[in-house]
């Protein structure tokens, strides 16, 4: 499954245990399915940093193996 990931960087290796912990489902790596999302969050986060440019990072997640992870 194609995900994105809207930034104003490059993340070639994402981690999922670092960011800020006041976010909507907490401290993690955020990700979609829906290109235009990404893009747009992509597009306010340059805002943020006017002299960086929108960036949308894809990966490919293997759902299979997500269904294996023991909570």
């Amino acid at each position: 499954m194609k995900v994105y990931h809207g930034s104003t960087l490059v993340v070639q290796y994402p981690l999922a245990g670092v960011g800020r912990d006041n976010l909507d489902f907490g401290k993690g790596f955020y990700v979609t399915d829906i290109y235009n999302q990404a893009k747009r969050w992509a597009s306010v986060m340059m805002l943020r940093r006017p002299d960086s440019s929108a960036m949308v990072n894809v990966y490919e997640l293997d759902v299979a193996r997500l269904s294996s992870v023991n909570y």
